[in-house]
């Protein structure tokens, strides 16, 4: 399956489970802030590399590649690639992102509570993408 999928240069995806999430806001719900900005993010963004080695791994695909286009290039696109990037819709510029978020306030409150998001690995990975496949993530809710 030859589809290579754009990168950025430094990039990665800044996962973070439901339930860490979820521990992390309700602890930092209704702490006086004092106008600070509480990122709940992972410390280590998962490189789009390691991406594609899970997805191809976890699918069982060969051919899985990133790229990293040049400024200004509009690189073509086989049949594949893009069927992939209309699937991908608005996720396509989260691939190539490259911020990194300053978690310094949120993590030094966390730590307090021991609160502490885990790196994304393949078994991580493996039951996220589970967990999508048997609740059919992405599919149209329809109302009857």
């Amino acid at each position: 399956m030859p589809i290579s999928i754009e990168k950025a240069p430094n990039g990665g995806i800044n996962l973070i489970p439901v339930d860490y999430f979820t521990r992390a806001f309700l602890a930092l719900f209704g702490r006086k802030v004092n106008h600070s900005v509480y990122h709940i993010t992972n410390a280590r963004s998962a490189p789009m590399d390691e991406m594609i080695a899970y997805t191809s791994r976890f699918f069982q695909l060969t051919g899985l590649r990133t790229i990293i286009p040049l400024p200004g290039q509009n690189p073509s696109r086989n049949v594949l690639e893009s069927l992939l990037d209309k699937y991908l819709g608005e996720y396509n510029p989260y691939l190539r992102d490259e911020r990194v978020f300053n978690m310094h306030t949120a993590r030094r409150c966390l730590e307090k509570e021991e609160i502490r998001c885990p790196d994304m690995n393949y078994p991580q990975f493996e039951n996220v993408m589970q967990y999508a496949l048997q609740t059919n993530w992405g599919k149209q809710i329809g109302f009857d």
